[in-house]
């Protein structure tokens, strides 16, 4: 009976991939949306980190930028989806997307689906892009479209069974709003917090990589730290507990944390972080003070993380 139910369920999950229509849309280019699509892409969004080689010699791995969004590591060993997983973030210069049209890029940005509705692993953070502005999804695709293009391959995806099947399942349509908030809106600071990510990495998730309910920012998340470093790394809990999350910590002193950044090369073997500090401390402080904001606002949740734990 068992067996029975596992093959229906295999099979319920082969058949949801979706057929997501594509949005009728077209990037503009002119020199403001291509500026702020590269702020997006190398800064708050930070596509350019998963996307580029990084050098895990030094502090936070810095991308590569000598061959920025050029394709980048294999992350499915890292991120505990077995030995033999591959999963490397793909080349996003024109060498690849050329014959991609923006609708396809914008779909793929904030639904997960791909050309031939293929489903893009949720690595790619397309569930917190659901809530990305469509003129902010557009202007990374017109930042997109400038880069130089790289002649690199990454390898195809290969996931353990049914992974691949669940994977299918993910992608669902969105409605996108037209415009991004402007700072002075009341939701700002929530909306840049999500396009940078923060919840999921700051959030301890469950076996199967879902975020366990209720710990939202309370951090926790176990990451494995990239060679020479040996161990795992945990996430900082951000909400405003007191002792120990962010209650304490002064806006002035949040935004110091991530200016103060110095990607130095560290000693053989010492703990490293898989945050992105080497690209997040150029976020404006206009973002950086709009997240600290929002997450005051947060009910504060007792969590004390160890940050790090190193193997011998």
């Amino acid at each position: 009976m068992r067996a029975s139910l596992a093959v229906l369920l295999v099979l319920a999950l082969a058949t949801c991939r979706k057929n997501i229509p594509l949005p009728d849309v077209t990037a503009p280019r002119d020199e403001a949306t291509v500026a702020r699509g590269a702020y997006l892409g190398t800064t708050l969004c930070s596509c350019v980190t998963c996307h580029s080689p990084r050098d895990w010699s030094k502090w936070s791995g810095p991308a590569d930028l000598a061959h920025a969004m050029s394709g980048g590591e294999n992350v499915g060993p890292l991120d505990g989806l077995g030995a033999g997983s591959v999963l490397h973030p793909p080349n996003l210069t024109p060498h690849r997307l050329s014959n991609w049209t923006d609708a396809e890029l914008v779909r793929a940005i904030t639904t997960g689906m791909g050309r031939g509705n293929h489903a893009l692993f949720p690595a790619m953070p397309y569930v917190e892009y659901r809530a990305l502005a469509l003129d902010d999804a557009l202007a990374i695709v017109a930042w997109l479209r400038t880069l130089e293009p790289v002649a690199t391959e990454t390898p195809p995806r290969a996931l353990p069974f049914p992974l691949e099947l669940v994977v299918n399942a993910i992608p669902k349509p969105v409605v996108l709003r037209e415009r991004a908030p402007h700072p002075d809106d009341a939701d700002y600071g929530e909306y840049v917090t999500h396009i940078a990510g923060c919840v999921w990495c700051h959030t301890e998730v469950d076996g199967r990589g879902t975020m366990v309910a209720g710990r939202q920012f309370a951090g926790g998340h176990a990451f494995t730290m990239r060679a020479p470093a040996n161990g795992e790394v945990f996430s900082a809990n951000l909400t405003p507990d007191p002792e120990t999350g962010l209650g304490k910590v002064s806006k002035q002193d949040f935004l110091a944390r991530f200016h103060g950044v110095d990607p130095a090369t560290l000693p053989p073997g010492a703990p490293n972080s898989v945050m992105m500090w080497s690209q997040y401390h150029r976020v404006s402080d206009q973002d950086l003070g709009a997240i600290y904001d929002y997450l005051r606002t947060l009910p504060p949740q007792v969590h004390q993380v160890t940050k790090f734990q190193l193997n011998e």
